[in-house]
């Protein structure tokens, strides 16, 4: 088996995403086609600077067999004996893990009527229900299962932890323009007097184009 990483921008928006880590990692190639843009890495040196990265680091229990079974492989096919450490990695508010995986998993979502604005932040992956039960503890969510897929949600009452967190730790990918309309959104719920009628149709634009930014995202949910 060929030793491979991936790395995969969710859809070519994101491709100044790879670009950045393919030049501060120093490595790779990217391809790109009208689906995606994909980092792909082969050289030996290269992976096991990968493997000394990810060694020890790896939040999501699926990823560590992944890892697992990876450096295995690599280790049978080069005659080497990288040894695989204990992962105690845990993300905290502090650090910019979650960030991360919000870029590639997070879905900002407001669904408009003619009298009623949902707004809420959904968080999803399969088989990862122990992993978000803490996460969700850390952003202030709850867990739910959908047909096996496990989700967080953050409803809007509920967000003000989420947005302190993510106005420190930045999104990186397309999903910063999702995110900046959804948080404008927000401010205008939280700030508007009482007073005043609140516009439901300027509102439905801009959840329209947090959904046409991120459609694989509004799949997901409506599933």
């Amino acid at each position: 088996m060929e030793e491979k990483v991936y790395f995969l921008g969710a859809e070519p928006l994101d491709l100044p995403v790879l670009c950045k880590i393919k030049t501060e990692l120093n490595m790779g190639n990217i391809y790109v086609n009208k689906d995606s843009a994909i980092l792909i890495v082969k050289a030996k040196q290269d992976i096991i600077t990968l493997i000394d990265i990810f060694n020890g680091n790896i939040f999501l229990r699926k990823k560590q067999i992944q890892f697992k079974d990876w450096v295995l492989n690599f280790n049978l096919k080069n005659k080497l004996n990288i040894e695989i450490k204990d992962n105690n990695f845990q993300p905290t508010l502090n650090d910019p893990w979650l960030s991360g995986f919000i870029d590639a998993e997070g879905s900002f979502m407001v669904s408009v009527s003619k009298t009623k604005i949902v707004q809420r932040f959904v968080l999803g992956q399969k088989d990862a229900e122990p992993e978000f039960i803490y996460l969700s503890g850390l952003i202030d969510g709850y867990t739910e299962k959908l047909k096996g897929y496990d989700r967080i949600v953050v409803n809007y009452l509920k967000l003000d932890i989420l947005i302190k967190y993510l106005n420190t730790f930045k999104l990186n990918t397309a999903k910063a323009q999702s995110y900046e309309k959804w948080i404008e959104i927000y401010d205008y719920r939280k700030n508007k007097p009482a007073s005043e009628i609140i516009n439901y149709s300027e509102i439905k634009k801009k959840a329209s184009f947090i959904n046409l930014l991120s459609p694989h995202h509004k799949r997901k949910e409506n599933n």
